[in-house]
This record gives structure tokens, sequence and C-alpha cells, in this order.
């Protein structure tokens, strides 16, 4: 794929990381109307990889489109709510079952209605996506997932002025290498802020690249 430059950039290239499917942002077009049909894009990592302002940054460089927020859609559980990992475990599954369904239905109704979505939450073990892969309705569906180091993770995650969960879910890291890399598109975001990756991203799913269904 080529490389393009915004006309004002001057900033020397980014090194490549030698991690699956690692893409070079890619700022030139982003804001035209491609004329491409609507998307299904699920953008994932553990608590801390940047996902949410990811997702919001991508969500704005299609000319239709909505950033489905699964912990926003958690948060509308006022009383009683059990968080993933939480006690008991079978209330915890259940609510997190409850969450994929809520989310998927809310993309499914957008979807239909022509807008490109973006789904943000944090979906990786292979039975989350297989569970996502049932819900979602459509396609072409991408699934990308943010994948910066560890240590990168917490960085990011202690630099948050809202919350800090990181170090809590990083055992799901080890889950995620295991069960979730290389099934759609991969990326080592350590170097880049959340425009280039949204840029990347965008570039990437326009070229087809990261479609599980």
């Amino acid at each position: 794929m080529p490389r393009h430059r915004p006309p004002t950039a001057h900033a020397p290239a980014r090194p490549v990381r030698p991690r699956p499917r690692l893409l070079q942002p890619c700022l030139a077009g982003v804001g035209v109307d491609f004329g491409e049909q609507p998307r299904l894009i699920i953008v994932t990592g553990v608590p801390g990889s940047g996902k949410t302002s990811v997702a919001r940054a991508l969500a704005a460089m299609f000319p239709r489109s909505a950033h489905v927020e699964a912990d926003a859609l958690r948060e509308t559980i006022r009383e009683g709510r059990v968080n993933p990992g939480g006690s008991p475990d079978d209330e915890a599954e259940r609510q997190l079952s409850l969450l994929t369904r809520m989310t998927a239905a809310l993309g499914n109704e957008l979807f239909a209605e022509g807008f490109t979505v973006i789904v943000d939450d944090v979906v990786v073990t292979r039975g989350r996506l297989d569970d996502y892969l049932r819900a979602l309705r459509g396609s072409p569906l991408h699934y990308v997932l943010l994948a910066p180091p560890r240590s990168v993770v917490l960085e990011r995650d202690r630099l948050r002025p809202e919350k800090q969960v990181a170090e809590q879910y990083l055992w799901l890291y080890d889950l995620m290498e295991a069960e979730c890399l290389g099934l759609g598109l991969d990326l080592d975001t350590s170097d880049w802020d959340e425009a280039e990756t949204a840029a990347a991203i965008h570039t990437a799913v326009i070229d087809g690249q990261g479609v599980v269904r």
C-alpha cells in the first residue's frame, strides 16, 4: 500500500515495529466522502490501550458514523451493576452477555440506517469475538486490535485523568496474544497518538484490511 504524507508534514517517518499487520499512518484524504458502503468496525484492546479515544477519532473520519461505547451502555445500569471479573461470577457473566447484546443491538440499528459503526469494547478473547460475530448483523465487519506493549498500556493508563484500570485487567493481555492476534488488523500503537492511529485504521479499512466477515 503506498504511503502518503499531508503537504504540511515535516516530521521524520516513524520506525516500523515487527508486529503483525502494522501500518504506517496515512492522513491523506481523511474526511473525504469516498462513497464507501457502511462498515462495522470493532476497535478493541486491553483497558488502557487507547481504544475509546481512537474510536472517537476514527468516527470523525467517516461521512456518516456512530461510536458505540460499551462502557457508556454499561453505566446505564445504575444499581446492581457487576463489572467483568466482579462477584458473583455468574452475575458478572450474565451482565457481560447482556452488554454485548445491547451494544450489538444499537450497532445493528445504526448500521441498518447507513452509518458506519465503530464498536468500542474489550473484545480480546476468541469467545467474546464470537459473541459479537453472532450478535452483529451485516458486513464488512472489521476487527482492529490495539496491541502496544504492556509497559505502554500501563503508562497511558497512569496518565488518564478519569480512571486507572489497566493494572487490574492486565492479565487479559496474555489471552489477547494467545487467542486474538492475527485474526484481524493488529497494531502496535506505541509511537502513535490517537489521531495517527485512527488515520492508519481508516486507511486500512478502506483498503479492505482486518475483515473477519
